[in-house]
């Protein structure tokens, strides 16, 4: 009986003596935990997995404003009550990744549609399957009139096939877009001159 007493009163005086814990978890791993202060500043604790006392989060107060972030992930807020009593806390967080803005994923995948059409017809054209190739550069340039290269196609595919008054005009055309371009303009130079 005297050693079940002396052990109840250790166990007493461990759980009085010892911090509360809390330990925070997160996926991903190595997510920012930061508390909020009743000021509103943030004091950055440490990343995940996280193991604190009490102490490390501000003793006495009784209520604390987690904050777990981590890059490309939505940010989660953790209000922690704790009371006077010894308990220990485990936080597990599952963040969700950010929603990407659905007018980004539209022009991202329009521009790997485009490079996937101007490789293919790069390669009929270099197969000399030259009717699949202008079938392919007119779907191009109807749905994507801005771009120059698709006329520059056109202009190279007009060339190959010795119809040289139809590769100046697309040149011209692709030209006319970007002006910039060194080559094209070489191209409608030669072609001026050729047909001449």
């Amino acid at each position: 009986m005297k050693k079940n007493l002396v052990f109840i009163f250790g166990i007493l005086i461990q759980s009085c003596t010892t911090a509360p814990r809390v330990s925070v978890t997160s996926l991903p791993e190595g997510a920012v935990v930061s508390m909020k202060g009743p000021d509103g500043s943030n004091r950055i604790l440490g990343k995940t997995p996280l193991d604190l006392s009490s102490r490390e989060l501000g003793g006495s107060q009784r209520l604390s404003a987690l904050e777990i972030s981590a890059e490309g992930y939505q940010q989660q807020q953790i209000l922690l009550a704790r009371d006077r009593g010894s308990e220990n806390y485990e936080i597990n967080v599952h963040l969700k990744k950010v929603a990407e803005d659905a007018k980004n994923v539209d022009v991202r995948a329009r521009q790997e549609k485009l490079a996937r059409s101007i490789a293919q017809a790069s390669n009929l054209i270099s197969n000399k399957r030259f009717e699949e190739a202008r079938s392919l550069l007119n779907n191009i340039t109807l749905e994507y009139p801005q771009v120059s290269v698709g006329y520059d196609l056109m202009g190279s595919l007009s060339f190959l096939q010795k119809d040289l008054k139809s590769a100046l005009n697309f040149y011209e055309k692709a030209l006319t877009i970007n002006p910039e371009s060194v080559d094209t303009r070489q191209m409608v130079n030669r072609l001026r001159g050729m047909l001449q």
